[in-house]
C-alpha cells in the first residue's frame, strides 16, 4: 500500500499533478496540489479534534531521521477497531500528504471521533483526532435584472435602445456576474458575452442593447461557495400592437449553455 508524498519543491509546481497510492490492493489517482491547510503530524495534540469534509485528509510530518523509507499511517475507530492502514512514503525533512479517505475506507460515519497514528524511526508515536462533517449549508445568490427602456418602439425596430443591470442580495461574495445576449431563438450571441466581479451584494454593471427585438438577456451570476443562480428577460413585439414592447421574465437552471455558432 503506497502513498507518494510531496517533496517540498512540489509546493512551487502551479501545474496538476497525479500520483497513485495502493489500499487494500486496489490503486487511486490522487489530486496532489498543494493543500490550504496542513495537519501537522509532529505536533498534534490528542486535546483536539480536526474537522474535516470531502473526505481529504492534509497531513505534514518532517522526518527527523530518514531512516526508512516508509511510515505506517494506521486509522482506528472509537472502539479501537482498525479501520485501515496506509504505507505513506516518506524522506527525510518535511514530507506532505494529501489523502482522500473515501477511497481508501468507504463507511466513515459522520461526526463519529477516529484517530491516525503513526510511529517514527526512533519508535516514537504520533497520533491525531478527526472526524468527518457536513460542508457548510449554503444558499444561492438572489438576483434580478432591471429595466430601463431608453427607446423601445416596435415601429421603429431600427431604433431600440434598452439598459439592463442586475441587483444581486444573499449567497456569498466576491460574485462572478456575466451577461448573454442572444438571438431570439437562442442559438447564437448577438453580442460577445461580458464578464466582471462583484465584491459586495448590490448592483451589477451596467448593459446597453441597441438591437431590434426579439431578443434574450441572461443575468449569470456565480458566487464564492460556487452556487450559481441566474435570471433570462425575453424582449419581443407583440404581433398585434407594434407599438408596444413586451418583456418575459423567467428564473433558469444554470450553467447557460453556449449557443453552436456563437461567438
Amino acid at each position: 500500500m503506497k502513498y507518494k508524498h510531496l517533496p517540498k519543491m512540489r509546493l512551487f509546481i502551479i501545474c496538476l499533478l497525479l500520483v497513485s497510492f495502493s489500499v487494500d490492493g486496489q490503486q487511486y489517482n490522487i489530486d496532489t496540489e498543494p493543500a490550504a491547510y496542513y495537519i501537522d503530524l509532529n505536533s498534534a495534540r490528542n486535546t483536539k479534534v480536526y474537522d474535516l469534509q470531502e473526505g481529504m485528509l492534509s497531513l505534514e510530518y518532517r522526518d527527523l531521521y530518514g531512516r526508512n523509507p516508509e511510515m505506517p499511517f494506521r486509522i482506528y475507530d472509537h472502539k479501537r477497531m482498525l479501520i485501515t492502514e496506509l504505507i505513506l512514503d516518506k524522506s527525510f525533512g518535511l514530507n506532505h500528504y494529501n489523502i482522500n479517505l473515501n477511497e481508501a475506507y468507504g463507511h466513515w460515519i459522520m461526526e463519529q471521533t477516529y484517530t491516525g497514528e503513526a510511529v517514527d524511526d526512533l519508535g516514537k508515536g504520533h497520533k491525531l483526532l478527526f472526524r468527518f462533517i457536513p460542508p457548510p449549508e449554503t444558499e444561492k445568490p438572489d438576483i434580478d435584472i432591471l429595466v430601463n427602456p431608453l427607446n423601445a418602439d416596435c415601429d421603429n425596430i431600427a431604433d431600440n435602445v434598452i439598459e439592463y443591470y442586475g441587483q444581486i442580495e444573499g449567497g456569498n461574495a466576491p460574485y462572478t456576474v456575466t451577461w448573454y445576449v442572444l438571438n431570439d431563438t437562442r442559438s447564437n450571441f448577438l453580442y460577445q458575452p461580458r464578464e466582471e466581479t462583484i465584491k459586495a451584494p448590490g448592483n451589477t454593471m451596467l448593459i446597453r442593447v441597441d438591437k431590434a427585438p426579439g431578443y434574450h438577456v441572461v443575468l449569470h451570476v456565480v458566487d464564492a461557495c460556487g452556487m450559481e443562480q441566474q435570471q433570462m428577460v425575453q424582449v419581443m413585439c407583440e404581433e398585434d400592437r407594434k407599438n408596444i414592447h413586451t418583456l418575459f421574465f423567467e428564473k433558469l437552471e444554470p450553467p447557460v449553455k453556449k449557443p453552436q455558432g456563437g461567438l
